[in-house]
């Protein structure tokens, strides 16, 4: 009744020292401390085999000099009662009320035992429990309400199959993955959540881990074991604007080379600092040809001063890696690389003449098109009927960018043809593509 009743309990001693009269006066406030140390002993016994006999039962309740009225008489005793109780009476029984409804259930309220599947591992719960799955068969199922780490008698849940379902986990932290091939490298970067395992404290040391949720890769990092596990969470017909592309295959160049010196640090934004090694992760699979078309894009895109976002695929940079290469390659390799070869029946071109070639090229490069028209200038080589142009000038006349599926207007490329064809026709013999062999 002391720990239950809304208003405040007390009780106290009165020493006599063999006296007719109090000695000296000691007052013990019920407090949140005792009121959970009675609660508890009592909800033990309730749910123990023994009989309750709760009328039957003793606790020893101790004081000492901290809890001494400074003087005998009833006005130190008032005293002393406001001073635990406060001044506002309905405040004290509200917030006496709140401890009974809350303490003995801060581990949780109820416990509920399951077995998975023979379709459903360890490894499979603990991935739901990482956020990876929203459900999971489970057999045997029981609950009971617990409280104080004791659970009751009665079970409230009773089950031979059901499903386990996760709600939205929230991240403990939110952050950034910085991976680094050594200290000095300026690394790679990506904004990241930080979710633990809720059965961590239920799982051997080798089995826990923390899971960094990044948009398209996901990194398990286990503490105990000292070792990561990175996957990739898209495939070779995801669209990834190029920029993410780009840094994702950085990572992966970086997780194949194996590097003893490259690190991961993870920063949350209250500025705290973790550090994982990369030593022992492993990716066996090289993307060459992506690497190098992504590479040759990005100049591209850079030349044709390009800056709306662009989508692309690994499926894509494969597929078009050689349109790529080649407008790369016209762009920027040396033009002594590079001839052209064509029939012509007109009698007056000569030997050693200086000729332009003038020459279209396109590629796509994930959700837009890129097309240039190139000037190839150089000396004319005649064998019979057959002429070769060996450039050793190249000028980029004309670029644009068109979003695939657009209609490429050729009247107007014609145009543009004919208008640069003037241009050279006073010095050169200028040649177009459809003259080419």
């Amino acid at each position: 009744r002391l720990c239950t009743y809304p208003l405040a309990s007390f009780i106290v001693f009165c020493e006599f020292d063999g006296k007719t009269n109090t000695q000296r006066l000691y007052a013990v406030h019920v407090d949140n401390d005792l009121i959970t140390k009675v609660l508890k002993r009592m909800h033990e016994l309730e749910q123990s085999d023994k009989k309750n006999d709760f009328h039957a039962r003793t606790m020893t309740i101790k004081y000492d000099d901290s809890h001494q009225i400074v003087e005998v008489s009833g006005k130190s005793l008032k005293e002393t009662l406001i001073k635990h109780i406060g001044s506002d009476i309905n405040a004290y029984a509200a917030a006496k009320k709140a401890h009974l409804d809350s303490t003995g259930f801060e581990n949780g309220a109820a416990s509920i035992r399951f077995k998975t599947t023979d379709q459903n591992t360890l490894e499979d719960l603990i991935n739901a429990s990482l956020g990876r799955y929203t459900e999971l068969d489970i057999s045997d199922v029981s609950g009971v309400n617990t409280r104080f780490g004791t659970d009751e008698k009665t079970q409230f849940l009773a089950m031979n199959s059901g499903k386990l379902v996760i709600g939205d986990i929230e991240p403990s932290a939110i952050g950034t993955l910085q991976f680094k091939e050594d200290e000095i490298s300026e690394g790679i970067i990506f904004s990241t959540q930080l979710i633990p395992s809720l059965f961590n404290a239920y799982l051997p040391d080798e089995k826990k881990v923390i899971r960094f949720n990044c948009e398209y890769f996901d990194l398990d990092f286990f503490p105990f074991a000292n070792n990561i596990t990175i996957t990739f969470k898209f495939n070779f017909d995801t669209k990834i604007e190029i920029k993410k592309l780009n840094e994702l295959l950085k990572l992966a160049q970086l997780l194949k080379t194996q590097s003893k010196t490259a690190s991961i640090k993870f920063t949350s934004t209250d500025g705290k600092e973790y550090r994982l090694s990369l030593a022992d992760s492993e990716m066996k699979e090289g993307m060459e040809i992506e690497v190098r078309a992504l590479e040759c894009a990005n100049k591209i895109i850079t030349e044709f001063n390009h800056t709306n976002p662009i989508h692309i695929s690994l499926n894509e940079l494969r597929i078009n890696y050689k349109q790529i290469q080649s407008l790369y390659a016209c762009l920027y390799s040396k033009v002594k690389t590079v001839g052209f070869k064509m029939i012509s029946d007109d009698d007056e071109i000569k030997p050693s003449s200086e000729a332009v070639y003038l020459y279209i090229t396109t590629a796509p490069i994930g959700s837009h098109m890129f097309l240039a028209i190139m000037a190839f200038i150089g000396p004319l080589d005649i064998n019979d009927r057959e002429l070769t142009i060996t450039p050793n000038v190249c000028r980029l006349e004309q670029k644009y960018v068109f979003r695939v599926g657009e209609s490429i207007p050729m009247e107007s490329i014609d145009e543009i043809f004919i208008s640069i064809s003037k241009k050279y026709e006073k010095d050169y013999k200028v040649f177009s593509p459809n003259q080419i062999a």
